[in-house]
């Protein structure tokens, strides 16, 4: 086998596709059950994923780069980085679900690129992820970001888009921030009046996409009564702030005033 161009067939050609790097040599009996393996699951991928097989005696430069020290060892790379690895002969499922862990989905980086602009734009993504949720029905993540996308708008939708078919466990936090967000817009006049003032502004802000100002009121509501609804204003606070990011200047401003209402 010839040496592989490494920076073009591996570095420059991840930025388009992953590809998948089988550390081997031809004295390695596990190499022997591990790479059939590969070979068959790459052919079946029809150009999701690509393999490239690395003899690590003919190249020890470059499995010394990536610290090979036992193999066989497999390295995913996607936009010239390591994404993911593992080392030693997994069975043909292991490897199938080792790759669905890990691939990169195409579907889940369009959707992240669209909610990117959420604290910008909110509500007026709408009409974008109903879009994507149709071209993607079976995606749940996309069903829940329409969700929070709608909610202020349509509640009762967004709560059974939330809650809807195939939304597993790993989802259920986002599903409860729908949920919070979704009582807030429906909140009735039974907190008591400061409460009930402060998160009616709230509501307001939210419909407003004014998202500084509807936090203001939340954790004006909390100071009020941080109790009522279940603590209603520090979970509706909170699910912002999932949707916003831990690092937006928004959560970084009232997550501690917010901390502070709840401990006092």
């Amino acid at each position: 086998m010839s040496p592989i161009d490494f920076q073009s067939a591996v570095i420059d050609r991840s930025d388009a596709v992953p590809v998948l790097v089988d550390f081997w040599a031809p004295w390695c009996g596990p190499c022997r059950i591990l790479g059939p393996i590969l070979e068959d699951l790459a052919q079946q991928a029809a150009g999701r994923w690509e393999l490239v097989k690395l003899d690590t005696d003919e190249q020890p430069d470059v499995a010394q780069a990536f610290g090979i020290r036992g193999i066989p060892a497999v390295k995913l790379f996607h936009r010239g980085e390591v994404t993911a690895e593992f080392v030693g002969a997994l069975g043909r499922e292991d490897v199938r679900r080792w790759l669905d862990a890990n691939l990169p989905d195409a579907r889940l980086e369009r959707l992240e690129t669209i909610m990117a602009r959420w604290a910008d734009r909110g509500p007026e993504l709408a009409d974008e992820l109903e879009r994507f949720v149709a071209q993607h029905p079976d995606l749940a993540l996309g069903r829940i970001r329409l969700a929070q996308a709608i909610v202020t708008r349509d509640p009762r939708r967004a709560r059974e888009l939330a809650h809807g078919e195939s939304v597993g466990r790993d989802l259920a936090e986002l599903a409860d921030d729908v949920d919070s967000l979704a009582e807030l817009v429906e909140a009735g006049s039974a907190a008591p009046d400061a409460v009930a003032s402060h998160l009616a502004q709230a509501r307001q802000a939210l419909r407003e996409h004014d998202l500084d100002r509807a936090l203001e009121h939340l954790v004006d509501a909390a100071m009020a009564n941080k109790s009522f609804g279940n603590e209603l204003a520090r979970r509706a606070s909170v699910a912002l702030f999932h949707l916003l990011g831990q690092d937006h200047e928004l959560t970084r401003k009232h997550q501690r005033r917010m901390a502070m209402a709840i401990h006092t």
